[in-house]
């Protein structure tokens, strides 16, 4: 007996019944406490490095996910009024935007902060910010 299973990146593989309940098994272990949902609001350890300055002029790898992981960048219309402001908002502040990817459920940057004097948690809030407000024309709610 064989077992279709998709792996993160897509692709479907036949796995043996006994290789796919080893896997679940490495994965799910019943001894492990429970987490609740409420508690992925806030995580109990930084994902910043101790002491390093995250103000200074580097770049910066940026990944934004939307609300609960909805997939509003299905919608091509919600897609390029994003796209549209964060090429906006790179000609204003002028930062350095070395490459970007919109996935169906997130964001992903490569960003400078270049000639702009900016931070990068300024340039990311207007980014969230106005395309909440361009996501609104289409839907309510939370974009991010």
């Amino acid at each position: 007996m064989t077992i279709e299973f998709v792996s993160r990146f897509g692709q479907a593989q036949d796995l043996p019944l006994q290789m796919f309940t080893k896997f679940l098994e490495n994965v799910y272990n019943p001894s492990m406490p429970k987490e609740k949902v409420e508690d992925w609001r806030f995580r109990k350890n930084s994902l910043r490095l101790k002491g390093f300055d995250y103000s200074a002029r580097r770049s910066n790898f940026v990944t934004i996910v939307t609300e609960h992981r909805q997939t509003f960048f299905n919608d091509e219309r919600v897609a390029k009024a994003t796209l549209e402001v964060l090429l906006n908002l790179r000609e204003k502040y002028k930062f350095n935007l070395y490459s970007y990817c919109l996935m169906p459920d997130h964001f992903h940057a490569l960003v400078g902060i270049g000639d702009s004097e900016m931070s990068l948690s300024r340039i990311c809030g207007d980014f969230k910010s106005l395309s909440t407000r361009a996501f609104w024309q289409f839907y309510d709610g939370k974009l991010w």
